[in-house]
């Protein structure tokens, strides 16, 4: 697996946008996750990420 830092912006975007649980949790667990996606993150409907 990739580290979430080492991914460029638009890469943790997709990832973002993918819809897929497992990884908006593992965007929101990491400590290098962007401030943009952390934003976006922050309104996710779903109350585990």
């Amino acid at each position: 697996m990739v580290p979430v830092g080492s991914m460029d912006y638009a890469a943790q975007k997709d990832l973002l946008d993918g819809a897929d649980l497992a990884a908006r949790l593992r965007l929101a667990q990491a400590h290098d996750t962007r401030p943009e996606i952390l934003y976006f993150l922050a309104s996710d409907e779903a109350p585990e990420v």
